[in-house]
């Protein structure tokens, strides 16, 4: 231990934090196996139920008919992806009490690091082939924004007000620019065409009988607003849809630049994006906008591999959600207060709250303001289980 501490001291320069696992990590349970039994405990009927809920819905919305549900198939694929959870977190666990152990010692990249790529590789090999894209989409949309919040809080940039507008604005200038030019796979494109009303299939928007079944005063006033708005017989020659301009907000300025232009081009549809961008003022929404920047960047790279401008990466799922996620857990650990709370909350449903126990106190001697979110807490340890550390 001494050589490698004077190694990783003194050479390298690492700050060396002496505090054995159950002081520093599981403080709940002095055992390693204990503490990843009892997360595990809270964490598997969780998954399970999380699993269970999402699948029976996809299947019913697929079916139609609760009778014509594959339940054998819907058990297998919920449990594939309760165990997939489960191993990313028993994996990233064991691994954080090995090194430490193998070390004699711990240092920053062993603190949710280096144990976090591992385990979310070990991980992301169990689960079904056919999830692991959209899993690794939206750990790097989370891992992109937890990146900015750490720089924000370390002083090398600043949050933006209504910084949403223009990472929305950015994503659905993209993505209508590459629908307009059939870039986009069929299923995006025909999700972006039904949420967007961007073919006459889908002008219907607001039915008037259902409309007047509808209750609530503030829904139903919003409701006759948009179908006035709809009703406005007023367009250009170039205007593909029904309904009136100001109807859309991606059609509204798609009818303006028409008019002002007189062309309709791909590059018109991305300004009309640009401009749609401006709805997050309303309804701001960081997880959207984070979700459309990066399903544009995705489908940017797809369409630069359609023409041969760039190639497939073997396994690029597998290694996108493998960096995402161990850079994710590790900002989970050293620094909770980056992460987005509603990834937090998941992860305290998880664990049974376990992950607001780690001993974050010890780990404020990196600089990253651990312990921000819990300056109260102190864990009561056992003392057979310490070790000779007047911090702990």
């Amino acid at each position: 231990m001494s050589v490698l501490s004077k190694l990783f001291g003194d050479v390298l320069g690492f700050k060396i934090q002496t505090a054995n696992c159950y002081e520093l990590h599981h403080t709940w349970n002095p055992s390693c196996n204990g503490a990843i039994r009892d997360a595990m405990w809270d964490g598997f009927s969780f998954s399970f139920r999380t699993y269970a809920t999402l699948y029976i819905i996809a299947a019913f919305l697929s079916k139609r008919d609760i009778r014509k549900i594959d339940w054998v198939t819907t058990f297998k694929d919920t449990f594939r992806s309760t165990v997939f959870l489960m191993t990313n977190l028993a994996a990233y666990m064991w691994f954080m009490c090995r090194l430490r152990r193998l070390l004699g010692f711990s240092i920053l990249p062993t603190m949710g690091l280096i144990n976090g790529l591992l385990a979310s590789w070990l991980a992301i090999l169990v689960e079904s082939p056919k999830r692991r894209p959209l899993l690794s989409l939206y750990l790097t949309n989370l891992a992109s924004e937890t990146a900015y919040r750490q720089l924000a809080n370390h002083g090398y940039v600043r949050l933006l007000s209504n910084g949403q507008v223009i990472l929305f604005g950015i994503g659905l200038s993209g993505l209508l620019y590459l629908f307009r030019r059939k870039q986009l796979g069929r299923n995006l494109s025909s999700l972006l065409s039904f949420a967007l009303c961007l073919d006459n299939a889908n002008e219907e928007l607001v039915n008037v009988e259902r409309l007047r079944a509808v209750r609530n005063g503030y829904v139903q006033r919003l409701l006759r607003w948009v179908l006035f708005m709809r009703t406005m017989r007023v367009k250009h020659h170039l205007c593909t849809h029904t309904h009136s301009c100001v109807s859309k907000s991606v059609e509204g300025s798609h009818c303006l630049l028409n008019r002002l232009l007189g062309k309709d081009t791909p590059q018109t549809q991305m300004l009309c994006g640009g401009f749609s961008g401006l709805a997050m003022l309303f309804y701001p929404n960081v997880s959207i906008a984070m979700y459309i920047l990066w399903k544009f960047i995705e489908a940017f790279y797809f369409a630069l591999v359609s023409e041969g401008y760039a190639r497939t990466i073997p396994y690029g799922d597998i290694l996108l959600y493998t960096l995402s996620t161990g850079y994710v857990l590790w900002s989970v650990t050293i620094e909770p207060h980056a992460i987005r709370k509603g990834y937090w909350d998941f992860l305290s449903k998880l664990t049974g709250g376990k992950v607001a126990l780690l001993n974050r106190r010890l780990y404020d001697v990196y600089g990253y303001r651990s312990s921000t979110l819990f300056p109260d807490f102190a864990p009561e340890l056992n003392q057979k289980f310490i070790s000779i550390n007047p911090e702990a």
